[in-house]
């Protein structure tokens, strides 16, 4: 299914900036059509320690959390390694990644990490080799429920 972007939704949340020829999506929003469900898969190719947050739009509520030192020494907060999730209520959400300068440890703070969407997924970088893949997220919309597809 071709991916679709909810502009209404976007623009009554605030989440699109202008510019003086268009409204700009940012580049880690992901939105589904119609309530259509998203799957979030998420993946880690990295020493220092990063992190992913699934935000909804909406609430800015964080409604999954990943990390790749999950049950190595990241701490109790993470929710899970690399994997996948679902919204099941499609909508809109905001992915954000974080990383810092080494393994776990809790004396250094996070920084949000360089991003870059290309199609369907969503790279951050931690360093300097510009790969985009030391946290990789990439989305996919699901069948739309059952109930929408009803007559």
């Amino acid at each position: 299914m071709k991916f679709q972007y909810l502009l209404l939704l976007s623009l009554s949340c605030g989440l699109y900036t202008t510019t003086t020829q268009a409204l700009v999506a940012p580049t880690n929003m992901v939105c589904s059509a119609d309530k259509t469900p998203i799957r979030f898969n998420v993946s880690f190719n990295a020493l220092y320690e990063n992190a992913i947050i699934i935000k909804h739009a909406k609430t800015r509520k964080n409604m999954m959390t990943f990390n790749n030192y999950y049950q190595r020494g990241a701490g109790d907060s993470w929710k899970s390694g690399a994997g996948s999730w679902v919204a099941e209520q499609g909508g809109c959400y905001i992915i954000m990644g974080y990383h810092k300068k080494g393994k776990p440890d809790a004396s250094k703070p996070f920084q949000q990490s360089k991003i870059r969407r290309e199609g369907s997924r969503i790279g951050f970088e931690d360093a300097t080799d510009n790969d985009f893949q030391d946290a990789l997220v990439e989305f996919i919309q699901l069948a739309p429920p059952a109930s929408s597809t009803r007559n």
